[in-house]
């Protein structure tokens, strides 16, 4: 492949999750100005947590704790369906597998990338 270039299929499934968000009536830009932040803040919140002793109980409990923390629970709130639909039909659920799909895609861009080079 020229360049920079790489097949188009990369990012569907991350593009994909999100739009399902969009279904909701939420704007795509929004939605992923969103994604982003909530993605942000579920890593610091989890970085920024680690310094409590009791850190992996209040992770399997889902009690983190904290200013990142509460951005990301912000979002969550922002979007009512997260209140009203069956788990795996939320936008926080839309916008996590967002996320898994985003590393995947980019694992396997990566691997493409170094798998079909010369080096």
């Amino acid at each position: 492949m020229p360049g920079n270039a790489y097949p188009v299929e990369y990012g569907k499934k991350t593009w994909k999750a999100l739009v399902q968000v969009e279904r909701y009536g939420y704007e795509m830009p929004e939605v992923f100005t969103d994604f982003v932040h909530f993605v942000l803040n579920a890593l610091l919140s989890l970085t920024d947590n680690m310094k409590y002793g009791d850190f992996q109980n209040k992770l399997a409990d889902n009690r983190l704790i904290g200013v990142y923390e509460d951005r990301y629970m912000g979002i969550v709130r922002k979007y009512k369906e997260n209140e009203s639909k069956p788990h795996g039909q939320r936008p926080a659920d839309y916008m996590a597998d967002a996320w898994g799909y985003l590393q995947m895609e980019t694992a396997v861009r990566i691997y493409h990338k170094f798998a079909t080079s010369d080096a």
